[in-house]
């Protein structure tokens, strides 16, 4: 009577450790995916943000110069 309180039919007895093998497998994959997404969307996002501000810092400079280039051309005339 003991006996059958502990049995375990063999088919659980193979699907416990094949479902803990593609657990742990989906999970690692999964963790490493994620963050290496996460790190190559911050640093995507980063370079972007420079770029964007490197791109404003030379159109303000390029004005400035265009500005600069017209004041001349008034005050030297006269």
């Amino acid at each position: 009577m003991n006996q059958s309180r502990t049995y375990v039919p063999f088919s659980y007895k193979i699907m416990i450790p094949y479902l803990l093998l593609i657990m742990l497998t989906e999970i690692f994959i999964g963790s490493y995916t994620y963050t290496r997404l996460s790190n190559s969307s911050s640093v995507l996002t980063e370079m972007n943000m420079k770029m964007t501000f490197q791109q404003i810092t030379n159109n303000i400079l390029y004005q400035l110069q265009d500005v600069q280039q017209i004041s001349d051309s008034l005050f030297q005339s006269t």
